[in-house]
């Protein structure tokens, strides 16, 4: 059982390593850029946001909560914790 601990801290390590290559505000302009499209799209591009209508919501769920993670992801290590 604590071998299987350990192997999912070590997964949950390196996810959080590969996850600061994404800057707060590139994820943030990710959001900014859905949100927009969800918008304008319906009016500007019709065709287009018929083709996405039916994903926007999860890509847009998917990056909100990839924004919140990577939100407490920076406040743990401005607290000077090295591990989650």
């Amino acid at each position: 059982m604590y071998t299987d601990i350990l192997s999912v801290k070590e997964r949950v390590d390196t996810v959080c390593a590969v996850a600061t290559t994404i800057s707060v505000s590139e994820v943030q302009a990710m959001v900014n850029e859905l949100n927009r499209m969800e918008s304008f799209m319906p009016i500007m591009d019709p065709s287009g946001w018929r083709n996405i209508s039916k994903t926007i919501d999860g890509h847009k769920t998917v990056a909100v909560a990839f924004l919140k993670f990577r939100i407490a992801l920076d406040s743990v290590v401005e607290k000077g914790e090295e591990h989650v």
